[in-house]
């Protein structure tokens, strides 16, 4: 009888796992929309800034997801730390006063980063 109730129990633990690793890849997938929207908004505000222009003058041409090296998305700075671990994001093309511009976030958009 034991030997059942264990077997049973493996079993349903089994099935959390299968089940709740479906509901994190949905989550996933419906929330990649919303990231790219927000690296897309948050790349027009970089350039924006950085230009000294309104964020309405920015068109957001495309965003891609991509997997950057590291936390630095790829483009250390001088002297600067950067995570060694691949960061998933997106690559931005934006296009301003008649030239385009390429930027690097993760996928949060926490870190936003001019392309060289």
């Amino acid at each position: 009888m034991a030997k059942q109730t264990s077997i049973a129990a493996g079993i349903a633990a089994i099935v959390l796992l299968l089940v709740g690793g479906v509901y994190l890849a949905k989550q996933g997938t419906e929330g990649d929309s919303g990231a790219s929207e927000r690296a897309g908004e948050r790349s027009a505000a970089a350039l924006a800034q950085g230009l000294g222009i309104p964020e309405n003058e920015v068109l957001v041409v495309g965003v891609s997801p991509l997997d950057w090296p590291n936390g630095c998305l790829g483009i250390a700075k001088e002297d600067e730390f950067c995570t060694q671990a691949i960061t998933p994001g997106f690559l931005v093309i934006l296009k301003a006063e008649d030239r385009e511009y390429r930027y690097r976030t993760n996928n949060e958009a926490t870190v936003v980063r001019r392309a060289p």
